[in-house]
């Protein structure tokens, strides 16, 4: 490979990875549909990747009239994992790790659809 195409290619990595650690702006990494489950919580769901610190802005919302729950779970720093509840929209910043945060989901009193966007 030239010298020329190897910097073109380190650049556009450098411009993507920069783009998704910087998106707790408004710029959408993902949706996703996900499932809150009546009174438990429903399955864990993966939401994109990450390689050092990373904000993400997660919004939801119910498909029907149940009131929904989230939980989110993310590295805070390299020796401490947590796991915080939320109502419709959470922003937080993951400490400088690679790792993929999980959320998960509860309907009260019943099941129902969730429409997920991660910023």
């Amino acid at each position: 490979m030239k010298k020329t195409a190897i910097t073109a290619v380190a650049m556009m990595t450098l411009v993507a990875a920069a783009a998704m650690s910087s998106a707790g702006g408004g710029t959408i990494k993902e949706r996703l549909n996900c499932y809150a489950g009546p009174s438990v919580w429903g399955p864990e769901t993966r939401v994109i990747a990450h390689l050092g610190a990373s904000t993400y802005t997660i919004d939801y919302e119910a498909v029907g009239s149940t009131v929904v729950i989230g939980q989110v779970t993310y590295w805070e720093t390299k020796d401490k994992q947590v796991t915080k509840e939320f109502n419709k929209s959470i922003t937080f910043r993951t400490a400088d790790v690679a790792a993929q945060p999980t959320i998960r989901f509860k309907g009260v009193p019943t099941g129902s659809a969730v429409k997920v966007t991660v910023k």
